[in-house]
């Protein structure tokens, strides 16, 4: 069989995974670090609700390591932040 007709053969629902682990944009960080950690997984869908399959983002651990740190160094200059305000 040619490598051009393996394309045909195989579509994206064959692969993909049927249970996404997601956070919604209440989540807190520690929520979406933590579900990252358990699952062993570096990215995670933001959904609009609980009930929700509509993405809006992709959060990564990355992103929730940065935000962190950069609130720390905020906290530790005397800075707000937007989650101190709030």
């Amino acid at each position: 069989m040619l490598e051009k007709d393996l394309y045909n053969l195989v579509v994206a629902k064959d692969i993909a995974t049927q249970d996404v682990l997601t956070v919604t944009l209440n989540d807190t960080l520690a929520v979406a670090l933590k579900k990252m950690t358990v699952a062993e997984i570096r990215e995670l869908p933001v959904v609009t609700g609980a009930d929700s399959k509509r993405v809006i983002s992709m959060l990564s651990r990355k992103d929730v390591i940065r935000i962190y740190h950069d609130e720390n160094e905020k906290h530790k200059t005397g800075k707000l932040s937007r989650m101190e305000r709030r």
